[in-house]
């Protein structure tokens, strides 16, 4: 799920150009959602990992 995230991250950002270069903060956060995510449900909610996968492989399904 993390890996799929930063993928979708980086594809998602090299399509919205000058928008993350005027918000530094959402840059910093958008890589930075992923690793929490990675620490939180590695413990205790699997099926929410499972579904960020899921949609992430959809999306990428869609972009290509």
């Amino acid at each position: 799920m993390t890996i799929s995230t930063i993928i979708y991250t980086r594809m998602n950002q090299s399509q919205m150009g000058d928008a993350t270069a005027q918000m530094p903060g959402m840059k910093t956060m958008m890589y930075l959602f992923p690793l929490m995510m990675l620490f939180c449900s590695h413990n205790y909610v699997w099926f929410l990992s499972y579904y960020y996968l899921l949609a992430n492989l959809i999306t990428f399904g869609q972009m290509f």
